[in-house]
């Protein structure tokens, strides 16, 4: 009986066991990928089942079959969880938890989420950043995403630039924490002034197309959105140090509070960066500096941040013909080689041949008691660009949520070159400064004085300084769990001062600037007039141009979101109105009268007459004189004026005023919808469209002469968007295709030309591109030890126009013009194809080494579509027809990059929640050392001979060591 009993038990107690599944996973940051140790994992309500993650983030809980809620409670992260059905197998479930920081940003900076959001993106985390930067700019990550081409161009610390889709980044969105970045002037970006961007980035999101931002933003490529740090769930503090090639060094700090107080925290970042370059004098010397305060309380997050980075570098800014670089590597591409020698005897001669993938033209040898490095660089850039937000998160109800960030842009800065041409060494190819110093250190001019030395040829620095103001408020209401209404508003004010001061004298004691309007001026050209020194300009004096930029900007937008079941949609309207204004303090005054102002007619110690139907200029030593009612104006230079009834108005006086324009006003909208289809746990399906009419940017409204141009065109985008993705548990790919039609595309240049009557202005109106493409990426996790990803993407970029050019001389009388075709010819500037192919191996637990291969083809040599036309000869004959004509094709190329770390076991203190943990980095990029082209600037032959490029930097390594606790 006993033993029937004991079967009995034992029978009853294997079934429940049998019944009984294991339930694992990790716990990892969303952005970082890292384990959230000691993060809380609770089943329902926690009486039965709980556990707490590892040292790794891993977790394990026994239950037995059923329906369960799994919770993860993790300080300062948002709670996350699932319902999982056990029965009968183990299930493996890792969850991926977001920081409240970096949700609340997310609400603002128009982040995309996977399975919801309509459009194609690509996320770059922290974790990412860190094992692939290698002391290179942050946007040379970009070519790991679909569509992207990003380059370092001369090779200068953070003078690179990116494409996406074809379009340059003066068209693609970039948002630091939802704050547009791209200069309101022109759209650029200049990514020296983030140098230290790759330190604090949590995340760096590329949504390609449109996108999804809800504001009235240049995404015509894309929308780059990086979301920095915020407040982590435990306090840390992280000291990193990097060395690398040429002599480059970095120490870097970060400290992160966690939650203190009550609702109290503090990040801080800072770092500070010197090195040689790879290139011939590009050395550069950065600073950089991060700080988030954030309080939370109630229903409230208060979030003060600033974020900066003066620096100072030596550019390449030359471009020049790869046999230059390399005669054997121009000759295997098709180039004259000795033609180009002979040609470019400024940068060497048939004697002297090639000069070397790091040769840099824009420098010379020269030492004096105010230079002692002994060299003095042409392109020097110095920037310095503080950004102050100040955010508040109110969530007054479950319903209804309000984000507003203001923020503070301060940039001050320049980058220099000098007044006339420096010879060049025949020997070296470098400038010939020695020369310059001992011209400019013995010339006397006794017209300006007896005793100082007059310099010739100056250093001069191109100031572009900035205040730039905004607000960006956007109100959410969910009425349920299905919908959501947001409604927003961004204000921007934006003044540019852009000026040149002269930089440095090379050996001189000043400068001549005779031709600023409003400066005294000497009545003749004897020696004894005193004005003659107001000619001469000392260092930090303001010479050739000065003038201000604004612009006021007021945009409103709303959107419409849905998501039930399988199903999300989006409706995002916008529009905007932009106002500019060009003021000018070196061209002559504007005269205001009670009905109408005369631009820019009186300059120093002129008066304008007028009795209202007949007018003059009395000039500079004019001799004026009033018989009777008649005013008599006897001229320098010129007729001699007799005007009846005449009133005067003279320069300075309360009827003149500073040259400015009138006030010009643009409207802009843009409407975008999209749908998205979830197919079950592991597909969807996404289509979204758009249109966006965009005002004409500032610099193509007015020119350097303080005229608005004769006509402007809006640009109007309309784009379509096809996609395809699938998740599984070691497995996702994504595949989308898209058309953009972009008209009256503005030039990515001056608009003038030079003939041989002289430069002229033009308007380029109608020039119209489409650009198709496919994409794909996709990554592979084989085991635990072995992950692989892949992006492939094939665009056809092209131009569709025709028409004609107008040349107006400086007064916008027409003088000439120019038809041009540029029918079915590629888009210049970025590679049409990219294929890049990553392997992550973990053979040992900490260790990784992660080759990875990019290459580039069909990339066609930038060019102006103006040169699309006959070339005519002196007599009118055509020389060449180039109508129609595609630029060079600049050789395809592949680069393997190599990136490995270690890192050591990381010890847990449960007492304070601290992990200690050191771990190394060691990347080599372009290990093959390949010889490639990676910008080209199309030539008038159309090949490679006459072709002007950048060639690509070559072997570089970075080592770095991190310590955290």
């Amino acid at each position: 009986m006993n033993r029937i009993f004991f079967f009995i038990i034992l029978v009853f107690t294997s079934a429940k066991l049998s019944a009984q599944q294991i339930v694992s996973g990790t716990v990892r940051d969303a952005s970082t990928t890292e384990g959230l140790v000691g993060a809380i994992i609770i089943v329902d309500d926690g009486k039965l089942y709980h556990t707490n993650a590892d040292l790794d983030g891993n977790y394990k809980l026994t239950l037995p079959n059923g329906n369960y809620l799994l919770k993860v409670k993790y300080t300062g992260y948002v709670t996350d969880s699932v319902q999982l059905k056990v029965a009968g197998k183990n299930i493996s479930y890792n969850f991926s938890c977001s920081s409240k920081t970096l949700k609340e940003v997310e609400i603002i900076s128009d982040v995309a989420i996977d399975r919801k959001t309509p459009v194609a993106f690509s996320n770059i985390n922290e974790n990412k950043i860190k094992e692939e930067a290698g002391g290179r700019d942050i946007t040379m990550l970009l070519n790991s995403t679909p569509g992207a081409y990003a380059t370092e161009q001369g090779g200068g610390a953070g003078d690179s630039r990116v494409n996406i889709r074809g379009v340059d980044q003066r068209n693609v969105g970039v948002m630091v924490d939802g704050v547009p970045m791209n200069d309101m002037e022109n759209g650029q970006v200049y990514w020296s002034n983030w140098s230290g961007l790759s330190d604090v980035t949590r995340t760096m999101q590329v949504q390609r197309g449109l996108g999804a931002s809800k504001l009235a933003i240049p995404s015509v490529g894309g929308t780059i959105n990086i979301l920095t740090r915020g407040i982590d769930g435990r306090r840390n503090f992280v000291i990193r140090t990097e060395v690398g090639n040429n002599s480059m060094q970095k120490l870097s700090c970060m400290f992160n509070s966690g939650e203190i107080g009550k609702g109290w925290g503090i990040t801080f970042a800072g770092s500070r960066r010197t090195g040689n370059g790879w290139a011939d004098q590009t050395w550069d010397d950065q600073w950089a500096y991060f700080l988030k305060i954030q309080k939370r309380f109630n229903k409230n997050l208060f979030s003060f941040s600033i974020n900066g980075a003066p620096q100072s570098h030596s550019q390449r800014y030359d471009r020049m013909s790869a046999a230059i670089y390399d005669s054997a590597y121009g000759e295997k591409i098709g180039i004259n080689v000795d033609s180009v020698y002979a040609a470019n005897n400024g940068y060497t001669t048939t004697t002297q041949g090639e000069r070397g993938y790091r040769y840099n033209p824009n420098w010379g040898n020269l030492a004096t008691p105010s230079n002692q490095a002994g060299r003095l660089s042409q392109d020097l850039n110095y920037y310095n660009k503080p950004l102050f937000n100040l955010s508040w998160y109110y969530l007054p109800s479950e319903k209804l949520s309000v984000s507003t960030v203001a923020y503070l842009s301060i940039g001050t800065g320049g980058g220099t070159n000098y007044s006339g041409t420096v010879t060049r060494d025949t020997l070296t190819g470098q400038q010939n400064l020695e020369t310059v110093y001992n011209s400019n250190s013995t010339t006397i001019d006794a017209i300006y004085s007896s005793t100082e030395h007059k310099a010739t040829r100056v250093l001069l620095s191109s100031m572009n300084n900035h205040i730039w103001i905004g607000a960006l408020s956007t109100a959410t209401y969910k009425p349920n769990d299905h919908l959501a209404y947001l409604l927003g508003i961004d204000l921007r004010y934006y003044k540019g001062s852009h000026y040149r001061t002269v930089y440095d004298l090379i050996g001189g004691d000043y400068y001549v600037e005779p031709t600023i309007s409003n400066q005294s001026q000497p009545r003749g050209t004897f020696f004894g007039d005193p004005n003659f020194q107001f000619y001469k300009k000392q260092v930090g004096d303001k010479v050739g141009y000065w003038n201000e930029s604004f612009v006021n900007w007021g945009g409103l937008f709303g959107q419409v979101e849905y998501s039930k079941n399988n199903w999300s949609a989006f409706l995002t309207t916008s529009g905007s109105l932009s106002q500019y204004q060009r003021i000018d303090h070196f061209k002559k005054q504007d005269i205001v009268l009670p009905d109408t102002v005369i631009n820019m007619i009186v300059g120093y110690n002129e008066t304008y007459y007028t009795n209202g139907t007949q007018a003059a200029v009395a000039q500079n030593g004019a001799v004026v004189t009033n018989s009777g009612d008649t005013t008599i104006i006897d001229n320098p230079s010129g007729p001699t004026y007799h005007i009846t009834n005449a009133t005067g108005y003279g320069w300075n006086t309360a009827a003149a005023r500073t040259a400015q324009t009138e006030k010009k006003l643009f409207t802009g909208y843009t409407i975008k919808t999209g749908v998205n289809y979830n197919i079950g746990d592991n597909y969807r399906v996404f289509v979204n469209v758009g249109y966006l009419k965009m005002a004409p940017r500032f610099n193509t409204v007015f020119d350097n002469s303080n005229r608005p141009y004769p006509t402007t065109k809006y640009q109007t985008v309309y784009a379509t968007e096809l996609g395809f993705g699938a998740r599984f548990q070691n497995f996702a790919i994504n595949v989308n295709a898209y058309y953009t039609v972009w008209k009256n595309k503005p030039p990515s240049f001056s608009p003038t030309i030079t003939t041989p009557d002289g430069t002229f202005t033009y308007d380029l109106l109608g020039l119209n591109t489409s650009l198709t493409g496919i994409e794909f990426d996709g990554t592979y996790k084989v085991g635990k030890k072995l992950s692989m990803e892949g992006v492939f993407s094939i665009g056809d970029w092209k131009y569709n126009a025709a028409g004609t050019v107008y040349l107006y001389d400086s007064n916008y009388d027409l003088i000439d013009t120019i038809d041009y075709s540029a029918n079915n010819i590629h888009v210049g500037d970025a590679a049409q194809t990219q294929t890049s192919l990553a392997v992550r191996w973990e053979p040992i637990k900490g260790f990784y080494f992660k080759p990875r291969y990019t290459y580039f083809a069909r990339h066609f040599s930038n060019f102006d579509p103006i040169a699309l036309a006959e070339v005519k000869d002196f007599n009118g004959n055509v020389v060449s027809d180039n109508r129609d004509r595609e630029s060079w094709q600049m050789p395809s190329y592949g680069l393997l990059d190599i990136y490995s770390g270690y890192e050591l076991k990381e010890t847990f203190t449960k007492e304070n929640n601290r992990i200690i943990s050191i771990g190394f980095t060691l990347s080599v990029t372009n290990v093959l050392n390949s010889k490639y082209i990676s910008d080209g600037q199309n030539g008038n032959g159309f090949n490679a001979t006459t072709a002007l490029v950048y060639m690509g930097m070559g072997r570089r390594w970075n080592a770095g060591m991190r310590i955290s606790f």
